[in-house]
């Protein structure tokens, strides 16, 4: 054998170990960057499924049934914002019976917001608790849980309709044909269904390009009465 078929030789064994290692490298990268997009994508699904199961609470109260056709009771844990919130700018806060004793106190409230790229939960009267790692996966904008709002009307409800002690036209506040206000022409009885729009979108600390969004639609069991019936 020559020098030059051993340099030959050489030269052509360099570009196929050169491929091989290209190879090599180029299938552990993918493999590091599904497992990352995995993670990202589980850590994402986990926080909305929290979001959306401690949503859905908002506005339980124990003693809901004290709420009936012409009752003045209000429940006290029906506030929600009925805005667009940001969560990494803002929080949603809400609060329900969490102990049952319809009491409204520190252990009722809940909530989610956003900080420095850990979603946090207000757990009761435990404050503010982050649930989930920055070191797996930072919550970015967008993340905003939107609301719509529909109006069931009740009015057929009302039992002095069937008792000829009032009409349709007393369910007005004011009354549109003679503008009277009070007691005899209170607000609309109605309920206020809310549904939310959760958007979420994480993305991998150790590759910025590794980026996921996700959307659910959360709807709030507890729907909000308002108004009463006429006396």
């Amino acid at each position: 054998m020559t020098l030059v078929e051993l340099m030959v030789g050489i030269a052509v064994g360099l570009f196929v170990v050169a491929g091989a290692t290209k190879l090599l490298v180029d299938n552990v990268i993918n493999n590091r960057r599904m497992l990352i997009e995995t993670r990202v994508n589980q850590d994402l699904r986990s926080a909305a499924d929290l979001i959306a199961r401690d949503l859905r609470r908002a506005g339980y109260w124990r003693n809901s049934g004290s709420v009936v056709s012409g009752a003045t009771i209000t429940n006290p844990y029906s506030g929600i914002a009925n805005t667009t919130t940001d969560l990494t700018t803002g929080e949603l806060t809400y609060t329900y019976d969490r102990d049952g004793n319809s009491a409204t106190n520190d252990v009722d409230q809940g909530g989610f917001r956003v900080s420095t790229g850990t979603l946090e939960m207000l757990n009761g009267a435990n404050g503010w608790q982050p649930v989930t790692d920055i070191g797996a996966m930072q919550i970015v904008a967008p993340a905003t849980l939107t609301v719509t709002t529909k109006s069931v009307n009740l009015s057929a409800s009302c039992p002095c309709l069937t008792t000829l002690a009032c009409t349709p036209g007393s369910f007005l506040d004011p009354d549109p044909s003679t503008g009277a206000t009070g007691v005899n022409f209170p607000t609309r009885p109605q309920l206020t269904v809310r549904e939310y729009d959760l958007r979420l979108t994480g993305r991998a600390p150790s590759d910025t390009s590794v980026r996921r969004s996700i959307r659910e639609t959360v709807r709030v069991r507890n729907d909000e009465p308002s108004g009463t019936c006429p006396t």
